[in-house]
């Protein structure tokens, strides 16, 4: 009896550690840790992956309105996102004058590669008789 206890004991570690992998906790494929990149027009994009969320994602879009010719660089941080079906989104915005908006989202190819599309808009009101608006629509991509 003590021979059979110890061989199912032996089985049940072998088969606790079947199909877990120490470098992928989220068993999705997708690396853990930093990722960068870059958008369409060349800006910055990074971010890190930890388990089954995307963290601390950083983009810097330089918006320029057209009617007033006014510029404005915005460091984006939304919150974190959680991965699934390899997929990701996450949104943002700042309320103010000019007010902004974000909305980027994005599909891993594992282990290391990542890809989507950033939108964000601009509304500037330089006086009461003026509005000024700028639309961001540009695909972006990473990697690890």
């Amino acid at each position: 009896m003590r021979y059979i206890c110890s061989i199912l004991i032996a089985i049940l570690i072998a088969l606790a550690g079947c199909g877990s992998d120490p470098a992928d906790p989220g068993g999705h494929g997708i690396e853990e840790g930093f990722w960068m990149g870059t958008t369409a027009t060349g800006d910055n994009i990074s971010f890190t992956v930890t388990g089954d969320s995307v963290k601390s994602l950083q983009v810097s879009l330089i918006y320029i309105f057209p009617l007033t010719g006014y510029v404005d660089t915005i460091t984006w941080n939304p919150d974190n996102a959680l991965i699934s079906n390899n997929a990701f989104s996450m949104s943002d915005s700042i309320i103010s004058n000019p007010a902004y908006t974000l909305s980027l989202d994005g599909t891993f190819t594992p282990p290391d590669q990542v890809s989507g599309d950033v939108s964000s808009g601009g509304i500037y009101h330089p006086d009461s008789s003026t509005t000024d608006i700028i639309n961001i629509d540009q695909s972006w991509s990473a990697s690890h």
